[in-house]
């Protein structure tokens, strides 16, 4: 029998917020795995902030990370599989499948090892995300789809192969986070046919006795992540993170100064924060095209946190 920390496929709790956006196929912004709390540092968000027509892991298919050996040794190349399965209804004619993964040590939940992205052929390209460097999680690291590699018209399952370098040194117990998405190809998520699923396995160093470690105290840091995608066409990431809890004000305005949209008002904790701007007013109402700024209160900020983000549908 294998040996394993974990072999489950994760369900994570989300809280719900006002966003809508579209399928992003060229890949997801990074930290969108949905790990579970680990090491101390929080869990990630989900890509049903997005594709949020349905639960994750809603019972209709299945994410597994298979091929994973037992143990590693310093500096050993681990090639294992991303499965992917959901029957793809008669009405979908064009289905798209993507993946987001990363890896992280039992011990403090950091970043572990390098990822090794396919470049080609072009159907098999993969690409690294990079969180903001002041974030809670800068030290991980994100392997990908792109948008040539969604198994663009491939019914009911997809696959793809990644290639992990393990640590150089003892990392102790390594978590793989994946998560997965069986999208119906329309360019929509808001009410649309797209499913999310997590995975989650874990390996070991070889020769280790697993035994418990001390969670050691998260430090968080109050800043606002450049939107991505920039410029947007009908959606774009407007991440966040707070050091300290309390009243956060996270909104959208003109080269005017006139408030366009509130995507955030009220109390939040300390951490990571997530939002996405759909190109829309409030009420509904679509923005002209043009250069607009998403301004972030929070406490203990002299002065707002801007960015700039460009409108272009």
């Amino acid at each position: 029998m294998r040996r394993r920390l974990v072999r489950a496929v994760v369900v994570v709790a989300l809280a719900a917020g006002t966003t809508l956006a579209v399928a992003n196929s060229t890949g997801p912004p990074a930290s969108r795995t949905g790990a579970t709390p680990v090491g101390g540092l929080p869990a990630e968000n989900l890509c049903v902030l997005c594709h949020n027509a349905f639960p994750p892991n809603d019972g209709t298919g299945l994410l597994e990370i298979l091929d994973v050996p037992d143990i590693y040794k310093q500096g050993d190349t681990v090639t294992f599989r991303l499965s992917l399965t959901r029957p793809t209804p008669d009405e979908t004619p064009m289905p798209k499948w993507g993946f987001q993964i990363t890896a992280a040590n039992r011990q403090r939940g950091l970043g572990s090892g390098q990822w090794l992205p396919t470049l080609d052929p072009p159907e098999e390209m993969q690409q690294i995300m990079i969180p903001g460097q002041a974030g809670v999680f800068r030290t991980r690291r994100y392997l990908e789809h792109t948008s040539t590699s969604t198994r663009t018209g491939q019914r009911d399952h997809a696959e793809w192969v990644v290639r992990w370098v393990a640590p150089s040194t003892d990392s102790g117990a390594i978590y793989f986070f994946a998560a997965g998405n069986a999208a119906n190809g329309d360019g929509a998520s808001i009410g649309t046919d797209d499913h999310i699923f997590t995975a989650v396995d874990s390996i070991v160093p070889a020769d280790t006795t697993l035994v418990d470690v001390p969670i050691v105290p998260v430090t968080f840091t109050t800043l606002l992540y450049a939107p991505y995608p920039n410029p947007m066409t009908l959606c774009s990431d407007m991440s966040f993170e707070i050091r300290r809890g309390g009243r956060v004000d996270l909104s959208i305005f003109d080269v005017q100064g006139r408030k366009v949209r509130t995507l955030f008002h009220g109390h939040h904790d300390a951490g990571p924060g997530f939002a996405f701007w759909d190109g829309k007013r409030e009420g509904g109402i679509q923005a002209k095209n043009g250069v607009y700024f998403v301004r972030l209160m929070a406490p203990d900020l002299g002065r707002p946190l801007v960015r700039k983000v460009t409108l272009a549908k």
